[in-house]
């Protein structure tokens, strides 16, 4: 039986749709290395804990003592592997994919609020003076200048 970290780093290459040559790039380890720790030739030393952990998000221990398959949220199971319910999974990490979750929700705020602001501003000429009134009204203080 594998033991956890193997397991671990195949289930993140797996949910993060990489390939060996992209663990490489972002580890900074050699294929042959890369090959090794995926099929439980070898133990990853701290250095790359540390390398998997600034850029996956787990923490050290998740990655050696528990199954990461087990304990990921939102996840579904599918050719023995827990995968994201996304169709594709652009972001490399967990905390990447939770900032643009944040950020398409503030933009939608943001798309909603500019939606607003876009029908007060379609108003007629008519509505525009009666605002202008109203404004000069209340900036006047009530002495009944109005403009024309």
């Amino acid at each position: 039986m594998k033991n956890l970290f193997s397991i671990n780093f195949n289930y993140i290459k797996h949910i993060n749709y990489l390939n060996n040559d992209q663990l490489c790039k972002i580890t900074d380890l050699t294929n042959a290395t890369i090959s090794r720790l995926l099929n439980d030739k070898s133990t990853p030393n701290a250095t790359t804990l540390l390398k998997i952990n600034k850029e996956f998000g787990y923490s050290i221990d998740d990655l050696l003592k528990k199954d990461l398959r087990k304990i990921d949220a939102n996840i579904e199971t599918k050719d023995d592997f827990f995968v994201k319910d996304t169709p594709t999974n652009k972001y490399s990490t967990k905390s990447q994919l939770q900032e643009v979750e944040i950020l398409d929700k503030r933009i939608e705020e943001l798309n909603k609020t500019i939606e607003i602001y876009k029908q007060r501003l379609d108003i007629s000429d008519q509505e525009k003076k009666q605002l202008i009134n109203i404004i000069a009204g209340l900036t006047n203080n009530s002495q009944g200048k109005q403009v024309g």
